[in-house]
């Protein structure tokens, strides 16, 4: 059995997460406002990228912290998609389900392949089609994750005061 204080080590460290997704939001508008200016050179494409990817290997971090937590295992393959999977699941006593909302699944969906392409890319240029693509994805992930990141912190702070 976990311990009060374990849950709020968790519950910190995923604050601290989410904060600094605030702090890529605001790096990726800057992104979106030099390329509204006319920034058009691959380097300003690769800065735009660059932020979405950071967006998502930030969240991948506090799912795993959340992971590794209630669960401790993920099989090795293939355990990006089977990370992201997990966050569905409520797996009440365990733990409640983070993601609940099938919008904000696609689109972490959507950053997640963004995020393995803009990895793995060797030898071709972002395009900025596709990004405006993956940009709707960050958006919706923007505006819907700040609530499943409160519901999910108040359901863990509620078992944590249970164990006094």
């Amino acid at each position: 059995m976990r311990t009060k204080d374990e849950f709020l080590t968790l519950a910190v460290s995923l604050e601290g997460d989410f904060e600094l997704l605030a702090e890529i939001q605001n790096d990726n508008a800057q992104a979106l406002t030099r390329l509204a200016a006319g920034a058009d050179h691959s380097l300003d494409l690769g800065a735009w990228g660059y932020t979405l990817h950071g967006a998502y290997n930030l969240l991948e971090n506090y799912f795993l912290r959340i992971s590794k937590f209630f669960e401790n295992h993920l099989p090795a393959d293939a355990w990006h998609q089977e990370l992201l999977e997990r966050m569905r699941l409520n797996l009440t006593p365990l733990r409640p389900a983070l993601i609940e909302d099938r919008a904000l699944f696609e689109a972490l969906q959507d950053l997640r392949g963004f995020r393995h392409v803009f990895r793995h890319q060797y030898g071709s240029r972002l395009r900025r089609d596709r990004l405006v693509l993956v940009q709707k994805a960050f958006d919706l992930v923007t505006q819907d994750f700040p609530v499943a990141h409160a519901r999910f912190l108040a359901r863990i702070k509620a078992v944590s005061e249970a164990l006094e």
